[in-house]
């Protein structure tokens, strides 16, 4: 019974934390700040696409990722207090709602379905730990 009843409790903090998600980017916005805006969006864009020539997150200017230690510590020094960008590109927008909210869920699920045997061990674990974990 006591087995049923942690179940319950996790599978309401999957809601808590899945309904969390869902108020805090759709009526919250509360990511909304994190997101800037640029004057001439269309010829970056264009330019990006010129030399992208597929999907990825880029860094920029990026070091050499087979340098030695010696050499990315060399680079790394030479980088102090200069500009760089981290630019997550797409050729083309794809996005689907439908299937980021199934993902979303689906990643709530399992991270609760990893924590709840932790919690059947470790009784004195509380729920609260285990949605500041998720969070």
């Amino acid at each position: 019974m006591q087995l049923l009843a942690q179940l319950l409790a996790h599978s309401l903090a999957l809601s808590l934390f899945f309904g969390w998600q869902a108020i805090s980017h759709i009526f919250l916005r509360y990511h909304d700040s994190a997101y800037k805006q640029i004057a001439a969006q269309d010829n970056l864009i264009n330019s990006l696409s010129g030399v992208f020539k597929e999907d990825g997150q880029y860094l920029v200017p990026g070091s050499n990722l087979n340098a030695s230690q010696e050499e990315m510590a060399k680079y790394d020094e030479g980088m102090k207090g200069k500009s760089f960008a981290l630019i997550t590109y797409h050729a083309a927008d794809k996005s689907n709602m439908g299937m980021s909210a199934i993902r979303s869920h689906t990643t709530a699920f399992l991270s609760i379905l990893i924590l709840f045997p932790f919690s059947v061990i470790i009784p004195a674990v509380p729920l609260a730990f285990l949605l500041n974990v998720l969070v």
